[in-house]
């Protein structure tokens, strides 16, 4: 490792040595007579000769002093013996000086002491006396010479002892400052708590610090097989930019020097890349790179990172340098366990905090859902007498053709605000799967006509505009297999969007037909049309351009039916012309199944059946349906009033409903069967197809009839119950 300073000049020599020093050794060079400058310059010619015995010496003397290496030995002893001879030859006495003092430098820089210095001069001019009293026998009697040479060296070791102090004071002033950077990379390091942060805030101080080098951070993976660029200094940054590189590469270790400092987790200083073969060092070579140090960067017991500098120099740092650097690699230890830390604390917090989320957002939704289900309790009540009564008048055959339509309308938006309570249910409870049934999409395209035909005529109208709807259905349809209400709906927000698009009246034409397996159903307008961008996001939820007019949703939801009945939604449009919506579902196997009769099945007595509810209108909707299938039926206000008359008649079936004041539809269940174990109890229940309580409960129970009731529903329980309790089959 160099510990040399380049060698000073006689003029760097005025302006490191003391002013008194100074000018004593050049007033005195000046006073020189010209017969000692003679002699002097004779004396250098003549030791010539013998300059390697005289640097044997030398090298003998300075090979004992700890800290100067070989290389700088061999060049104190040889070099510098040769120069000075050179120059006390060409009666150059200032540069002599100058370079007696660079030696010094040298030495001083390697923390050899001035005694040890001093002590090295004389063993110089004992080397040198033997030489001397061999070319000059009376040498004795020359007192004049001597005493110019006694002079010269005692100013010179004065010279010498004031410059050993002033590198003392140079180097001490140079580690206060490296002390108080390494403070300051310390306090930003340790005021950041991101781990990219605290390397190029490192990088950035250690290229600030040391003039010309370039400065890179790497992270290690814990095998030690591959280090990572993570950190780049400015003037690094063009280099491994030509280098191919970038933060963010990863490259094995072998192809790099860091093997040796990552299995010996020491600092490695490498003085001449050029004698490494590995392809990184290479590169760093060709690049103008000549030298580097690296240090590990150790948190606990593993190297975590690697802090590397290199200059464009051979042998271009010092021991200072390495010691500079491995007080960085410290710091950077501590900060980034403290930034790891932190990283599993923040973790941690947003783990807890997503829990925390998680759990406000169940209390919500089962707070919401506790509303919701009352809601959908008081809908399913009130929607019962309009389902249930249009189902029975639609069984009047002596029902005109208008009347039967008004009512299959009637029925069909029933049925629809049924399925949208039923969706309500499921906000509060986990969903499950929806029974699919052969559907006409033929007949849910002409509903659908008639439910939107208040906003497509009528409010169009008011508006001054005309909407004209035109029917294209193909006969021999194939069925879908599907959700009606879902089909429904999907079929009335495409419809809807359709009406949207012509704020000037036109005409929308529903079309369908089969298709490769498929059934497809077209809904076309002569609208505004939309552009290419539009189209891309049309199916997005909460995407809409109608500004506050509009939700968002219509389109989402009907891509979502879609996808649920494992079709599609597609559409094309042109803007000024018009847009095509298709939607495509895959169509049934098999015949169209026949609508079901809803009158009790054959050979089905007529049951004695007791009907409990608090709701007037459904004891009256219940009883008139069960006295069309042909039952003898008795109602009760509610469970109290239900159990005296149970208790007073015997009944062949006791249908309950569920939530009631006073007595609840699971506490009549049970004393049906503490009185009568044999008798059937049908739960009829506006809260979905599920019981509250487990246990006893549940198992007093024979059925579950969701509100509204239908006849076909009612039929179909009430003949189950008959074969399973009566013929046990």
């Amino acid at each position: 490792m160099n510990m040399s300073a380049p060698q000073d000049t006689a003029s760097q020599l005025v302006e490191d040595a003391d002013e008194s020093a100074r000018g004593n050794i050049l007033l005195h060079i000046r006073r020189l007579s010209a017969e000692t400058k003679v002699i002097l310059s004779d004396m250098a010619e003549k030791l010539e000769p013998h300059r390697d015995a005289i640097a044997m010496a030398w090298w003998q003397t300075a090979a004992s002093y700890e800290g100067l290496s070989e290389a700088t030995i061999n060049r104190l002893a040889c070099v510098n013996v040769g120069e000075y001879l050179s120059d006390l030859k060409a009666g150059r006495f200032d540069a002599y000086f100058a370079s007696v003092f660079a030696a010094s430098r040298e030495c001083a820089r390697a923390d050899i002491s001035f005694t040890t210095l001093a002590q090295s001069l004389t063993d110089y001019e004992n080397a040198c006396l033997p030489y001397l009293r061999t070319l000059y026998p009376n040498l004795s009697d020359r007192s004049g010479v001597l005493q110019a040479l006694d002079y010269l060296y005692l100013n010179v070791h004065a010279l010498l002892q004031r410059a050993y102090f002033a590198v003392q004071a140079e180097r001490l002033r140079q580690q206060t400052e490296r002390l108080q950077q390494v403070n300051e990379l310390a306090r930003a390091v340790n005021s950041r708590l991101d781990a990219p942060s605290i390397r190029r805030v490192a990088v950035g101080y250690v290229e600030r610090a040391l003039p010309q080098a370039a400065a890179i951070f790497l992270t290690v993976d814990p095998a030690h097989e591959a280090v990572t660029l993570a950190a780049v200094s400015h003037k690094a940054r063009p280099l491994i930019t030509q280098m191919k590189l970038a933060e963010g590469v990863t490259f094995p270790v072998a192809e790099t020097r860091y093997g040796e400092c990552l299995s010996r987790r020491q600092q490695l200083y490498a003085p001449d890349l050029a004698l490494y073969e590995t392809p990184l060092e290479r590169q760093m070579v060709a690049l103008g790179l000549w030298s580097a140090v690296t240090v590990p960067v150790v948190c606990g017991a593993e190297v975590v990172g690697l802090l590397s500098a290199a200059r464009p120099q051979r042998d271009a740092f010092h021991a200072d340098d390495v010691n500079f650097l491995s007080a960085i690699a410290e710091h950077l230890a501590i900060a980034s366990h403290n930034a790891q830390l932190y990283a599993q604390l923040q973790t941690a917090h947003d783990d807890l905090q997503h829990v925390q989320q998680q759990v406000v957002q169940q209390e919500r939704l089962r707070a919401l859902g506790t509303m919701a289900s009352g809601i959908a309790h008081d809908f399913n009540n009130a929607l019962s007498p309009i389902l249930g009564y249009s189902e029975l008048l639609l069984l009047d055959e002596t029902l005109s053709e208008r009347g039967h339509r008004y009512l299959e309308i009637i029925r069909t938006a029933a049925q629809d605000a049924v399925s949208i309570v039923a969706r309500l249910r499921e906000f509060y409870r986990e969903r499950g799967e929806r029974e699919f049934v052969r559907t006409d999409m033929n007949a849910i395209v002409r509903q659908v006509v008639s439910l939107t035909q208040p906003r497509w005529r009528n409010q169009a109208q008011e508006r001054g505009a005309q909407v004209e709807i035109c029917l294209d259905l193909a006969e021999d349809l194939p069925p879908v297999l599907g959700d009606v209400s879902e089909l429904h709906l999907a079929l009335v927000n495409l419809v809807l969007n359709a009406v949207d698009a012509l704020p000037q009246g036109g005409t929308i034409t529903l079309r369908t037909r089969a298709e490769g397996g498929n059934v497809l159903v077209e809904v076309s307008d002569t609208g505004v049309g939309m552009d290419a961008e539009t189209q891309q996001r049309i199916f997005d939820p909460f995407f809409t351009t109608k500004g506050e007019h509009g939700t968002g949703l219509g389109l989402s939801v009907a891509w979502g039916i879609a996808q649920r009945h494992h079709g599609d939604i597609e559409a094309t449009s042109v803007v000024g012309q018009g847009s095509t919506f298709t939607l495509r579902l895959p169509a049934a196997e098999g015949e169209t199944v026949q609508t079901r009769s809803v009158i009790a099945p054959p050979n089905m007595p007529s049951l004695r059946i007791l009907y409990i509810d608090d709701e007037p209108s459904l004891r009256t909707l219940l009883q008139d349906m069960l006295r069309r299938m042909g039952h003898q039926v008795e109602t009760a206000a509610g469970g109290v009033e239900g159990l005296a008359k149970f208790e007073a008649t015997a009944y062949d079936v006791v249908i309950t409903d569920l939530g009631m004041p006073g007595m609840s539809g699971q506490e009549v269940a049970q004393g049906v069967k503490a009185a009568r174990p044999q008798t059937p109890v049908i739960l009829l229940t506006g809260w979905g197809q599920r019981l509250h309580n487990g246990g006893e409960a549940r198992a007093c129970v024979d059925a579950v009839v969701s509100k509204p009731p239908t006849p076909q529903r009612l039929a179909e329980t009430l003949a189950w119950v008959w074969r399973e309790k009566f013929i046990g089959c």
